[in-house]
């Protein structure tokens, strides 16, 4: 996740040439000519390598490759303001991502500069992405944060790409401001819109586990769930109404049940994959009185993951439970059971 930081420095010259010139001042010139820094920019394009990282011997990026070629090459009218153009995208896009190298990000710099971008590149295929970006800058600035902004550029991106594959991501940064918004939280509105990007993306999960069904889409109908769940159970249940109480805990057990499906995190984040089977298993017995059915859902995670930090806290919680509730006390398990033979990606 992108961390906010500001910065005093707008680069203003973001998409003029001037902007390749003076980048070239700063560097040593690269070895071979023009027409050899044209294919390296291409190369470093193909590799994902967008620009330089701020750190000793780093190897120059396809923008500072382009900057190269702007100050001293001789192209053709075409070629040159194809250069310009991914001078003008690189130098917008290196304010807003810089941090991930770099840990800080110019976003009132970034806003600016892809403003400016989609106003001088109309035909670019850029320009829906500079929209979607700027509504990240304008998200994660916490400084001066504007959500609503945010959301604006989101939906915008959303009715002018209907077809990108970053719209189901789009739909979760809009329920991600909602949910997170610094002056005033709107957490009805976030399930609101959690609920359309499941229903579209990912009404069972057996759509969501289709062969078909791009990793991305997988991940923002998790997060849905995850972040659906954590409020109904975290905010909304937190009333004095008893049966809106329950009902929020029974939807939130309803997301939580979804996510104890393998599809869903995998051996990366088995972490939140136990806080997920421990909040399944402790509403169940505590908040909607199913207790056998929740007792049973935190025996199977307990076994599942016997080496897990968790393993004390489930078997802790599972005696509360039995002692408040009258059960018998658990018949130790036998060793060698499936529970021993599971991979080694669930393990601590």
């Amino acid at each position: 996740m992108i961390r906010s930081h500001v910065f005093c420095l707008v680069l203003v010259l973001v998409l003029a040439a001037g902007l390749g010139l003076e980048g070239c001042r700063r560097q040593e010139r690269p070895e071979g000519t023009p027409e050899e820094w044209y294919q390296d920019a291409r190369s470093m394009e193909e590799q994902g390598l967008y620009f330089k990282e701020e750190r000793e011997n780093a190897p120059l990026g396809a923008l500072e490759y382009y900057q190269w070629c702007l100050a001293e090459g001789r192209f053709d009218d075409s070629i040159t303001r194809e250069i310009r153009h991914r001078i003008a995208w690189y130098s917008a896009l290196k304010l807003l991502l810089t941090e991930e190298f770099m840990s800080k990000a110019d976003y009132r710099g970034a806003i600016e500069a892809m403003t400016g971008f989609r106003d001088q590149w109309p035909d670019s295929p850029y320009r829906a992405l500079a929209l979607y970006y700027r509504g990240l800058a304008k998200e994660y600035d916490i400084d001066f944060q504007d959500t609503a902004g945010a959301i604006e550029d989101y939906r915008q991106f959303i009715a002018e790409n209907p077809d990108h594959a970053l719209v189901p991501e789009a739909w979760s940064r809009i329920g991600h401001c909602w949910e997170f918004n610094l002056d005033s939280a709107d957490y009805a509105k976030a399930i609101a819109v959690y609920d359309r990007l499941i229903e579209t993306y990912g009404p069972t999960n057996e759509v969501v586990r289709r062969p078909d069904t791009p990793e991305l889409v997988r991940m923002c109908v998790e997060r849905a769930l995850y972040n659906k769940a954590r409020i109904l159970e975290d905010y909304l249940a937190e009333t004095d109404d008893a049966e809106k109480a329950r009902n929020c805990y029974a939807r939130a057990v309803e997301c939580y049940g979804r996510l104890t499906d393998p599809v869903f995190f995998g051996a990366a984040r088995f972490k939140q994959a136990q806080f997920v089977h421990y909040r399944y298993g402790c509403l169940l017995a505590e908040r909607l009185g199913k207790v056998d059915e929740g007792l049973a859902a935190l025996e199977q995670m307990a076994q599942r993951w016997r080496e897990s930090p968790w393993y004390g806290r489930v078997q802790w919680r599972m005696k509360q439970i039995r002692e408040r509730t009258g059960r018998p006390a658990a018949t130790p398990a036998a060793p060698g059971g499936d529970a021993d033979r599971r991979d080694e990606r669930d393990k601590s």
